[in-house]
């Protein structure tokens, strides 16, 4: 007879059948009599050994296990947090000219230039009224100047028409503040873009 207790007031009933349905004679809640575990084959005693439990149990773990996973665990956790700073840390900054790289649209609907393509070494200055230009280019990360360099070939002759100036680069804008080289205050303009 299969012993068990009631779900909801622990009452230790009994049944004589397994998988039966039966009223708790406490409490009055319904209860399916669980099915008595299945028959079998076990090991047999030789005379003189204590009978064992018949669910089979692990001895414990000792100390030294303990001892030696609490270590491999922190050594884990240390390591990969380590691994993790010098990742964090050997991720290189953006450079201002991996920034500024891609097309800028110009603010000023006035402006006689559109927009402006930076590559690596050039830009590529597109006006409304004429012909793209394309122009080298020279960034300073630290002091934040920038210079455009460009050969103009006029009349049988060369002459250098170089623009230096500033600029201001955020996420989604950048502003150049240019004058034309050798000529302070005069040609200076500010060009103001959005991506």
């Amino acid at each position: 007879m299969p012993a068990f207790q009631c779900p909801r007031c622990r009452a230790s009933l009994t049944h004589p059948t397994g998988g039966d349905k039966t009223l708790c004679p406490k409490c009055g809640q319904k209860v399916l009599v669980p099915m008595p575990p299945p028959n079998k084959t076990t090991l047999g005693l030789l005379p003189g050994e204590e009978a064992m439990d018949a669910s089979p149990s692990r001895p414990g773990l000792g100390w030294r296990f303990w001892l030696f996973a609490g270590a491999a665990v922190g050594l884990i956790v240390v390591s990969s947090g380590g691994l993790l700073l010098i990742a964090v840390l050997s991720v290189p900054a953006v450079s201002d000219l991996d920034a500024i790289q891609g097309t800028w649209r110009v603010d000023d609907p006035l402006a006689d230039i559109q927009r402006v393509s930076f590559g690596p070494s050039s830009a590529t200055f597109y006006f409304r009224d004429r012909e793209s230009s394309v122009w080298p280019f020279a960034l300073d990360d630290k002091s934040k100047r920038v210079r455009f360099e460009r050969t103009i070939d006029e009349d049988d002759y060369r002459k250098a028409n170089n623009m230096i100036g500033t600029y201001e680069l955020a996420s989604d804008s950048l502003s150049l503040h240019l004058a034309v080289a050798g000529r302070f205050r005069q040609g200076n303009f500010v060009l103001k873009m959005r991506r």
